[in-house]
C-alpha cells in the first residue's frame, strides 16, 4: 500500500490524503496476528512547508510503519521531498463479531497482541460498498489552539455506513462538521433531520 504524500502543493498533500482514505475505508482490510479489522474511522495530519500543519507530531517512522504513542496508534506517512505525519486510527471494525473499537480500544489491540509474542501485520485487499457519496469528511477532533489554520479542515474520513453512524457516539455534531449536506443522506445517516441553530 501505498502511503506517500505528494507535497508538490497543498492541494497534493490534501489529494494524497483523499487517495489514501478511499484506499483504507473502502478497499482494505487490516490483519493483526490472524485478525480482521475494518478501517471505519481515520483521522490525517501532515507538516511540510507546503502544508503547515503544527498539529501534527514530528518522528522517524518509514512511511506505512505503525506508531503508537500517548494519543493512540498512528500509520507513519512520508513524502518524498521532506516531511512528516500520520494517520490516526480512531476505529477499526472487527470483522469477525462486527465489534466496533474507538481509538482508545485500538491501541490496546497492539499491546494485546503484543505481549510475549512478536506482532504480525499487514494489509490486504478486500472491497467494501456503501452509498454514494462512499466517504463522509468531518472535522478533526480535539485540536485546541496549535494549529488555528487548520481546525476547520476536513481531515477526517468514515465510510458512508449508515448502520456504523447511527450507532456513533457524538454522530451529530460529526454529521454537522462533515461535507454532507444532502438533506436525504443526513436522514439516512442519523435517523431524524438536523435543526438549524
Amino acid at each position: 500500500m501505498d502511503f506517500t504524500i505528494n507535497t508538490e502543493t497543498y492541494e497534493a498533500v490534501v489529494n494524497s490524503f483523499e487517495r489514501i482514505a478511499r484506499k483504507l475505508l473502502l478497499e482494505t482490510i487490516f490483519i493483526i496476528n490472524n485478525k480482521e479489522y475494518q478501517f471505519v474511522d481515520i483521522e490525517f495530519y501532515f507538516n511540510c512547508p507546503m502544508h503547515q500543519d503544527n498539529c501534527t507530531h514530528e518522528h522517524t517512522k518509514e512511511s506505512g510503519q505503525f506508531r503508537p504513542h500517548q494519543y493512540g496508534v498512528d500509520i507513519a506517512l512520508k513524502s518524498e521531498n521532506g516531511g512528516y505525519g500520520g494517520i490516526l486510527l480512531k476505529g477499526l471494525k472487527d470483522l469477525n463479531d462486527n465489534a466496533i473499537i474507538t481509538k482508545t480500544r485500538v491501541k490496546d489491540i497492539f499491546i494485546d497482541n503484543a505481549r510475549g509474542n512478536k506482532i504480525e501485520y499487514g494489509f490486504e485487499k478486500r472491497t467494501f460498498e456503501y452509498p454514494e457519496p462512499y466517504l463522509i469528511r468531518t472535522k478533526r477532533l480535539n485540536l485546541g489552539q496549535r494549529c488555528p489554520d487548520f481546525i476547520n479542515k476536513k481531515y477526517r474520513f468514515l465510510p458512508f455506513d449508515i448502520e456504523l453512524i447511527k450507532k456513533y457516539k457524538g454522530k451529530e455534531q460529526l454529521v454537522r462538521d462533515s461535507d454532507i449536506e444532502d438533506e436525504k443522506q443526513i436522514k439516512q445517516l442519523l435517523g431524524y433531520t438536523l435543526r438549524n441553530d
